[in-house]
């Protein structure tokens, strides 16, 4: 039987909620991709989904999350990959704090859906918009 991995991330919306939090992670050999704030350390703290998300949150930007769960998206990948995505908003100003992320900035979502996004990230997006 196959392991698979955990991992969350956030869709991180400004009051406003016309503008989304996206990373920039320095693995990326490209420099261009960016993502939502998330990974799967907060589950060595945590086996609360909604608690990692937050500890993620923190670790890659530095501020509080506060939200709930949104929907998820299983990947094939080397090692198979369950994403838990939330939704929210945040306290505090974001920078990066995570040495795995190299920027941290909000977008306007109509200039995200035209990014190419890390893993996921444009089909969640797309269907959070078209949701609302």
């Amino acid at each position: 039987m196959k392991s698979y991995t955990l991992v969350t991330a956030a869709l991180i919306l400004d009051n406003d909620e016309k503008n989304i939090l996206l990373v920039l992670n320095k693995k990326d050999p490209t420099n261009t991709q960016h993502g939502f704030p998330g990974g799967i350390g907060g589950f060595e703290k945590y086996d609360d989904p909604a608690q990692a998300v937050k500890e993620e949150v923190r670790g890659d930007t530095g501020c509080i999350f506060e939200g709930e769960f949104y929907t998820y998206r299983f990947r094939m990948d080397d090692i198979p990959t369950i994403t838990l995505f939330f939704v929210g908003k945040i306290t505090g100003q974001p920078r990066p704090v995570c040495k795995n992320i190299k920027d941290v900035k909000y977008f306007p979502l109509e200039n995200a859906t035209k990014m190419k996004l890390m893993y996921e990230g444009n089909n969640v997006l797309e269907q959070y918009i078209d949701r609302q």
